[in-house]
């Protein structure tokens, strides 16, 4: 895989595999057909456990899924760091996959998005497959097309809680790759320290991993593309989202990504003008709270 260098901050830095990781963890080298374990963790607090939140089928809405409310821990923002909470998370409803080419084409086609710059050959936009996520888009224009489509960037807390649910999961199906090998639950690189070795060699179709689905049905949410959240980044963050910061938070890894870095914690954070082909995002909408008595 060809290092694909891009600004942050200021700073040149190398694509994924070669970007430094604002929360790493690092597991053992493992192979497809092998189950991907979980990094040790440092000795954390005792935590009372959580209430059981009761889940029933997933809901979907016009290609939302339900984000009923719930309480859960979210992960620790560095290794050593202790999770946060209990946080209370509010329902809503989430994109059930990433943004398509499709779906960015037509807002482009409206006169309501810009078209991506091109910064890599794998960049989406130009595809002839209208089912790939969008990628290398900047921060605005992630915001702006879900402003526009009624929606809203999710906040981080309610990207983790939808990627790992009230159980706090690892990953969104549960624990490691689940005796099935990484590659057939998400898109990201095949082992821990393998660089040379990926699932894909760039972006896939939304929707292609079913069996890596969150608890509340939402798909990709472990790599495919990183998906841009509406936080400024800070490196222990909290109930309140911060009101400024260097750059924006990235979540759930991307195809250029080690499992570790596609875990259900995992977080990075990029400048408001990266525009990378490992960056998307997908949209959040808040709804009456009638619709979820």
């Amino acid at each position: 895989m060809v290092a694909i260098p891009f600004l942050v901050a200021g700073r040149l830095l190398a694509q994924e595999p070669q970007r430094e990781e604002a929360e790493s963890a690092s597991e053992g080298e493992n192979g497809e057909g092998q189950d991907i374990p979980d990094a040790p963790a440092p000795p954390q607090p005792r935590l009372k456990p959580l209430p059981k939140v009761p889940r029933g089928k997933p809901v979907e809405k016009d290609g939302m899924m339900l984000i009923s409310e719930g309480v859960f821990f979210m992960g620790p923002a560095t290794p050593r760091a202790s999770p946060r909470g209990p946080l209370k998370v509010s329902s809503f409803w989430l994109d059930r996959t990433e943004v398509t080419v499709g779906a960015y084409r037509a807002c482009v086609s409206r006169g309501q998005c810009a078209a991506p710059h091109k910064t890599s050959a794998k960049c989406s936009y130009d595809s002839n497959d209208l089912n790939l996520p969008i990628n290398c888009v900047r921060w605005a224009d992630s915001e702006r097309f879900c402003r526009h489509d009624g929606k809203r960037l999710a906040t981080e807390i309610e990207w983790e809680f939808a990627a790992r649910g009230a159980q706090g999961l690892s990953y969104p199906w549960g624990v490691g790759g689940g005796g099935q090998g990484i590659c057939k639950l998400a898109a990201t690189l095949a082992a821990e320290r393998n660089w040379g070795k990926s699932c894909t060699n760039g972006p896939v179709r939304v929707g292609s991993y079913p069996k890596g689905a969150s608890p509340f049905g939402v798909l990709d949410m472990s790599g495919n593309v990183e998906e841009w959240v509406s936080d400024w980044y800070v490196e222990r963050p909290g109930p309140t989202p911060p009101s400024s910061g260097n750059g924006y938070v990235l979540r759930g890894g991307s195809w250029a990504s080690p499992p570790s870095m596609a875990r259900g914690t995992a977080r990075t954070w990029a400048s408001a003008i990266e525009a990378g082909p490992t960056v998307g995002f997908r949209c959040a909408k808040t709804e009456p709270s009638s619709l979820f008595r």
